[in-house]
């Protein structure tokens, strides 16, 4: 009796062994799965063109900016662009609190000849309280030579400054609009064919306004400004 118990703890302690060599072999074991989707016992089955090698990259990403655009404005009739700069629209802002209408400067730095071009910045705000619809139109005053005398030109030079005269938009409430005053200097300066001489000419921007809901196409005063073109060497 007892010599049978000990056989069946023998065989028990056999089986036990056993088992545990098949879990170590079981855990051991391992299958690997190659590119091409094959699976397969070990690694150098799967040829070298077949391993694909997947590589992280590191994206840096830059500190995103707002990008402020440099405004571009259909200057005349001939369809010529004027590009304002961030300056001159940070200055015509500046200007342009408590006021309806400036110039960044109304006088030229330095003369300009017979055949050139020169742009003022011009800016207007709406100041009413709701949408508003504005006319804008150039007036010759006079022109004067360095020595003080009067030069025979007359409302011909409004036409130097092309289809800006008479322009017309639309603004909203407090919206501003940035404009090139832009002139050509042309060799006559009057209706009888005279030269354009050597000085200063002045000329005044007036600004109309007129509500785009009202009956009729009359538009009352808004605001005005004085500006100079110098000819010359």
């Amino acid at each position: 009796m007892r010599k049978n118990i000990l056989i069946s703890l023998v065989v028990l302690l056999l089986l036990l062994i056993v088992g545990c060599q098949q879990k170590t072999e079981n855990v051991v074991e391992k299958q690997f799965v190659c590119a091409d989707g094959r699976v397969v016992n070990t690694a150098e089955e799967c040829t070298a063109q077949n391993v694909e090698v997947v590589q992280e990259k590191e994206i840096i990403v830059d500190e995103v900016k707002p990008v402020e655009k440099e405004e571009v404005i259909s200057s005349d009739n001939k369809n010529k662009e004027y590009t304002f700069s961030l300056e001159q629209i940070r200055e015509l802002d500046k200007k342009l609190v408590g006021k309806r209408a400036t110039f960044i400067t109304d006088s030229m730095a330095q003369p300009v000849q017979v055949g050139d071009r020169y742009t003022f910045a011009y800016g207007v705000q709406n100041t009413f309280i709701k949408p508003m619809q504005f006319k804008i139109d150039i007036k010759f005053l006079e022109a004067r030579t360095t020595s003080n005398s009067k030069i025979g030109a007359d409302e011909l030079t409004e036409k130097w400054f092309g289809s800006l005269d008479g322009m017309n938009f639309n603004l909203s409430k407090n919206e501003k609009k940035y404009i090139p005053v832009t002139v050509d200097v042309w060799d006559i300066a009057s209706k009888d064919s005279l030269n354009t001489f050597n000085g200063t000419y002045t000329f005044e921007i007036d600004v109309y306004s007129k509500d785009p809901e009202s009956q009729g196409n009359f538009y009352g005063e808004y605001t005005s400004n004085l500006f100079y073109v110098r000819v010359g060497k």
